[in-house]
């Protein structure tokens, strides 16, 4: 449940990658006896060191994946397909998915037209400014690189919708990631950010927000601004001061919050009354209140286990709100 959005994501863009699987070569010498009508192309994992320069000739071109090989390097006479949409350098859902690129390829930024960018499982430190050229980028996958940093041109890729960059070396985010107004999906786990920019309250298009397993202390989230935002991941951080704003009209419906030393429940949780799943296991809350839960109408899910919750709080719990499914 908790990487739903990340699955569904990830299926639609290969859906829409590979949508007629007839037209899909897999072979670049029968590609090229027929240049003109091919648009699909997959070449991933066929043990390639380099990238065939002749690929350029198949200008009608809208989709390439050549992950799970051993490319470093792409010829700067990529830029005449610019018909290409989509552009697989790396599988995220694939442990080998990878090849050897050490940063993005500077051709990939003259390619205008991409539409989707993976370049996940290589070995990318750094992310030049030029990303900000890829003005018609909806989904950008960056997963388990060595990035230490984004630009701040990043903020630029007006109509990006997801970002994944799980797995690498963030310690910060730039304020400018404000400019991703119609990001819906932003995957942050699993790096060291010791926090997030307040401008990461004016995406109104958020609709998930994953930033577990980093090292975030303090925290201060306005549910009235994140105005589309349903589900939180928050867990495996030495949280020690969070504040989720909110109100009624909030439409967050999973928090999970789980192995982060929380002694209390963040004030204004509840406020949240779309919540329907709430995950505070294996902190160490002593007490659970009543009354804050039965405020939460719609919660039907809370996690509790590894906590010290007295068993009289749980049983009252399950006596007065049937409709929730404790788990401890």
């Amino acid at each position: 449940m908790r990487h739903l959005f990340f699955a569904t994501t990830l299926i639609l863009t290969q859906a829409y990658l590979f949508g007629n699987q007839n037209f899909v070569y897999n072979s670049l010498e029968l590609a090229l006896e027929h240049k003109s009508e091919v648009k699909h192309l997959d070449l991933s994992n066929q043990k390639l060191s380099q990238i065939p320069e002749s690929i350029t000739e198949l200008t009608e071109l809208e989709e390439l994946n050549i992950s799970g090989n051993q490319i470093s390097f792409i010829p700067g006479s990529f830029a005449n397909l610019q018909n290409l949409k989509v552009l697989i350098l790396g599988d995220p859902l694939s442990v080998n998915g990878g090849n050897r690129f050490k940063r993005i390829p500077e051709v990939v930024f003259e390619i205008t037209s991409l539409e989707s960018l993976m370049l996940s499982r290589n070995q990318v430190q750094v992310v030049s400014k030029e990303i900000g050229k890829l003005k018609n980028l909806r989904t950008l996958y960056l997963n388990d690189n060595g990035i230490k940093r984004l630009p701040s041109s990043i903020g630029e890729l007006k109509k990006l919708k997801a970002l994944f960059i799980s797995r690498n070396a963030l310690v910060s985010l730039p304020h400018e990631i404000s400019g991703l107004e119609q990001m819906e999906s932003l995957d942050l786990k699993g790096n060291f950010l010791e926090g997030l920019p307040s401008s990461i309250n004016d995406l109104p298009a958020l609709k998930s927000l994953e930033i577990q397993n980093n090292q975030i202390k303090n925290l201060d989230l306005d549910l009235d601004r994140l105005c589309n935002l349903t589900s939180l991941i928050l867990s495996d951080n030495p949280l020690k001061n969070i504040n989720i704003k909110g109100s009624d009209q909030s439409l967050l419906s999973m928090l999970v919050l789980s192995n982060t030393p929380l002694k209390q429940l963040p004030a204004g949780i509840s406020e949240l009354k779309n919540l329907r799943v709430l995950d505070v296991s294996d902190n160490d809350l002593r007490s659970l209140d009543l009354e804050l839960i039965e405020d939460l109408e719609k919660l039907l899910y809370l996690w509790v286990g590894g906590n010290q919750i007295p068993e009289e709080d749980l049983a009252l719990i399950r006596k007065k709100c049937k409709r929730v499914s404790l788990k401890v």
